[in-house]
């Protein structure tokens, strides 16, 4: 079994989220390398390699699709009150 952990990705509700707390937006966005929100299409395409031939031996993972935000959210989720 394969798991995927995406970040932040662009939905009705995240738009919602940020409409009413911009400065999350800019501090999310600030915090993650790659300086924006995920697209629903990326997060997709990350399950699609899983179920595809490609990764065939991928087994008991974890993947990771958040923009690099893992790597520093601690002290970001603090100052936004998570």
């Amino acid at each position: 079994m394969n798991a995927i952990a995406p970040g932040t990705t662009r939905s009705e509700m995240i738009a919602g989220w940020f409409a009413a707390n911009p400065d999350i937006e800019k501090e999310l966005h600030r915090a993650t390398p790659q300086q924006r929100t995920a697209e629903p299409v990326e997060i997709a395409e990350a399950a699609v390699w899983l179920c595809g031939d490609r990764a065939s031996f991928v087994t008991g993972a974890n993947l990771v699709v958040d923009g690099g935000f893992t790597i520093i959210r601690r002290p970001v989720l603090r100052r936004v009150g998570w």
